[in-house]
Protein backbone atom coordinates (compact mmCIF):
# COMPACT_ATOMS: atom_id res chain seq x y z
CA UNK A 1 0.00 0.00 0.00
CA UNK A 2 0.79 3.53 -0.72
CA UNK A 3 1.12 6.12 1.84
CA UNK A 4 2.53 9.34 2.83
CA UNK A 5 2.83 11.39 5.86
CA UNK A 6 2.43 14.94 6.28
CA UNK A 7 0.84 17.75 8.56
CA UNK A 8 -2.87 18.50 7.50
CA UNK A 9 -3.01 22.83 6.78
CA UNK A 10 -6.63 23.48 8.89
CA UNK A 11 -8.31 26.65 9.13
CA UNK A 12 -7.79 29.99 7.54
CA UNK A 13 -3.94 28.79 6.55
CA UNK A 14 -5.35 26.04 4.65
CA UNK A 15 -8.08 28.43 3.01
CA UNK A 16 -5.67 30.61 1.66
CA UNK A 17 -3.53 27.71 0.46
CA UNK A 18 -6.57 26.23 -1.89
CA UNK A 19 -7.40 29.40 -3.02
CA UNK A 20 -4.06 29.97 -4.14
CA UNK A 21 -3.56 26.69 -5.79
CA UNK A 22 -6.97 27.20 -7.58
CA UNK A 23 -6.00 30.57 -8.75
CA UNK A 24 -2.62 29.25 -10.23
CA UNK A 25 -4.35 26.67 -11.49
CA UNK A 26 -7.04 28.84 -13.36
CA UNK A 27 -4.47 31.34 -14.50
CA UNK A 28 -1.68 28.65 -15.46
CA UNK A 29 -3.78 25.80 -16.85
CA UNK A 30 -1.48 23.90 -14.29
CA UNK A 31 -2.40 20.21 -12.29
CA UNK A 32 -5.24 21.03 -10.46
CA UNK A 33 -3.61 20.11 -6.92
CA UNK A 34 -6.69 22.18 -5.15
CA UNK A 35 -8.96 19.45 -5.85
CA UNK A 36 -6.63 16.14 -5.69
CA UNK A 37 -4.94 17.11 -2.47
CA UNK A 38 -5.89 18.73 1.36
CA UNK A 39 -3.40 21.71 2.29
CA UNK A 40 -0.17 20.28 3.76
CA UNK A 41 3.28 19.78 4.69
CA UNK A 42 4.97 17.08 3.50
CA UNK A 43 7.17 15.16 6.56
CA UNK A 44 7.37 12.28 4.53
CA UNK A 45 7.22 11.55 0.79
CA UNK A 46 5.49 8.65 -0.79
CA UNK A 47 6.55 5.19 -0.30
CA UNK A 48 4.98 1.62 -0.13
CA UNK A 49 4.35 -0.76 2.99
CA UNK A 50 2.93 -4.01 2.80
CA UNK A 51 -0.29 -4.84 3.67
CA UNK A 52 0.71 -6.87 6.82
CA UNK A 53 2.44 -3.17 7.97
CA UNK A 54 0.16 -0.79 8.22
CA UNK A 55 -0.89 -1.83 11.61
CA UNK A 56 2.61 -1.31 12.81
CA UNK A 57 2.81 2.05 10.65
CA UNK A 58 -0.71 2.36 12.35
CA UNK A 59 1.11 1.98 16.15
CA UNK A 60 4.00 4.28 15.04
CA UNK A 61 2.26 6.92 14.49
CA UNK A 62 -0.07 6.74 17.58
CA UNK A 63 2.83 6.44 20.13
CA UNK A 64 4.80 9.01 18.32
CA UNK A 65 1.51 11.43 18.55
CA UNK A 66 1.27 10.60 22.55
CA UNK A 67 4.96 11.24 23.44
CA UNK A 68 5.39 14.28 21.13
CA UNK A 69 2.51 17.27 22.41
CA UNK A 70 2.04 20.00 20.29
CA UNK A 71 5.18 22.10 20.82
CA UNK A 72 6.79 24.10 17.98
CA UNK A 73 5.51 25.78 14.87
CA UNK A 74 4.94 26.13 11.24
CA UNK A 75 4.91 29.81 9.81
CA UNK A 76 3.70 30.29 6.01
CA UNK A 77 5.22 34.11 5.33
CA UNK A 78 6.57 33.30 2.10
CA UNK A 79 7.02 31.41 -1.28
CA UNK A 80 9.48 29.60 -2.65
CA UNK A 81 10.57 27.34 -5.68
CA UNK A 82 12.47 23.75 -6.60
CA UNK A 83 14.05 25.41 -10.01
CA UNK A 84 13.65 22.27 -11.91
CA UNK A 85 10.03 21.15 -10.02
CA UNK A 86 7.94 23.53 -8.22
CA UNK A 87 6.44 26.70 -6.74
CA UNK A 88 5.34 26.64 -3.29
CA UNK A 89 4.21 28.52 -0.07
CA UNK A 90 7.66 28.12 1.87
CA UNK A 91 6.85 27.74 5.92
CA UNK A 92 9.42 28.15 8.68
CA UNK A 93 10.19 25.46 11.58
CA UNK A 94 10.76 26.51 14.63
CA UNK A 95 13.56 24.07 16.58
CA UNK A 96 10.83 22.86 18.61
CA UNK A 97 9.09 21.60 15.37
CA UNK A 98 12.05 20.76 13.52
CA UNK A 99 13.44 18.51 16.00
CA UNK A 100 9.99 16.84 16.21
CA UNK A 101 10.01 16.26 12.40
CA UNK A 102 13.27 15.20 12.05
CA UNK A 103 13.17 12.26 14.84
CA UNK A 104 9.56 11.08 12.96
CA UNK A 105 11.38 11.43 10.05
CA UNK A 106 13.71 8.73 11.46
CA UNK A 107 11.17 6.22 12.67
CA UNK A 108 9.26 5.93 9.84
CA UNK A 109 12.65 5.45 7.56
CA UNK A 110 13.52 2.63 10.34
CA UNK A 111 10.60 1.23 10.03
CA UNK A 112 9.58 1.23 6.22
CA UNK A 113 13.30 0.82 5.87
CA UNK A 114 13.62 3.24 2.93
CA UNK A 115 15.67 5.74 2.71
CA UNK A 116 14.48 9.21 1.94
CA UNK A 117 14.42 10.28 -1.33
CA UNK A 118 15.03 14.24 0.11
CA UNK A 119 17.12 13.51 3.23
CA UNK A 120 17.22 17.41 3.84
CA UNK A 121 13.42 18.07 4.51
CA UNK A 122 12.60 21.67 4.09
CA UNK A 123 8.95 22.37 4.92
CA UNK A 124 6.33 23.68 2.27
CA UNK A 125 3.25 23.42 0.83
CA UNK A 126 3.44 23.34 -3.05
CA UNK A 127 1.05 25.40 -4.60
CA UNK A 128 1.88 24.23 -8.51
CA UNK A 129 4.85 21.43 -9.52
CA UNK A 130 4.94 19.36 -12.93
CA UNK A 131 6.05 22.54 -14.37
CA UNK A 132 8.23 23.27 -16.89
CA UNK A 133 10.73 25.93 -16.67
CA UNK A 134 8.68 28.37 -18.60
CA UNK A 135 5.79 27.70 -16.46
CA UNK A 136 7.79 28.06 -12.85
CA UNK A 137 9.03 31.16 -13.83
CA UNK A 138 5.82 32.81 -14.97
CA UNK A 139 4.25 31.73 -11.68
CA UNK A 140 7.01 32.78 -9.58
CA UNK A 141 6.83 35.90 -11.40
CA UNK A 142 3.22 35.82 -10.47
CA UNK A 143 3.26 35.34 -6.85
CA UNK A 144 5.57 37.85 -6.17
CA UNK A 145 2.85 40.17 -6.29
CA UNK A 146 0.79 38.58 -4.26
CA UNK A 147 0.30 39.64 -0.83
CA UNK A 148 2.56 36.94 1.23
CA UNK A 149 0.71 34.23 3.67
CA UNK A 150 1.19 35.43 7.33
CA UNK A 151 -0.10 32.27 9.07
CA UNK A 152 1.92 30.44 12.49
CA UNK A 153 0.47 26.58 12.82
CA UNK A 154 0.63 24.85 15.81
CA UNK A 155 2.46 21.42 15.24
CA UNK A 156 -0.76 19.49 16.40
CA UNK A 157 -1.09 16.62 13.85
CA UNK A 158 0.55 14.11 11.86
CA UNK A 159 -1.62 12.64 8.85
CA UNK A 160 -1.63 9.43 7.09
CA UNK A 161 -2.77 10.11 3.57
CA UNK A 162 -3.00 7.38 0.95
CA UNK A 163 -3.89 7.36 -2.96
CA UNK A 164 -7.14 8.84 -3.62
CA UNK A 165 -10.03 6.85 -5.58
CA UNK A 166 -9.29 8.35 -8.40
CA UNK A 167 -6.02 10.07 -8.69
CA UNK A 168 -4.37 12.86 -6.22
CA UNK A 169 -4.10 12.04 -2.47
CA UNK A 170 -6.84 11.57 0.37
CA UNK A 171 -6.17 11.90 4.32
CA UNK A 172 -6.37 8.29 5.77
CA UNK A 173 -6.31 9.00 9.14
CA UNK A 174 -5.32 12.16 11.67
CA UNK A 175 -3.03 11.64 14.88
CA UNK A 176 -3.89 14.63 17.01
CA UNK A 177 -1.13 15.14 19.22
CA UNK A 178 -1.79 16.67 23.23
CA UNK A 179 -1.15 20.41 23.97
CA UNK A 180 1.57 20.88 25.56
CA UNK A 181 1.45 24.04 28.40
CA UNK A 182 4.55 25.59 29.07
Amino acid sequence: MRFFIGYLIQGEAAQWQKQTEKQISHTFGTWDMHEKIPPHITLFRPFDVEEKEVGTLDSLLREWVAVHPTSGNFTMSSFGRFSDRAVFTDISTDTKALHAVLDLRTRIGSLIKAKEDFPDWQAHATLAYLLTPTEIAAIWDYVQRLTPPDFTLPFDNVTLFRPGKTQGWEVEKIYTQAVHHE
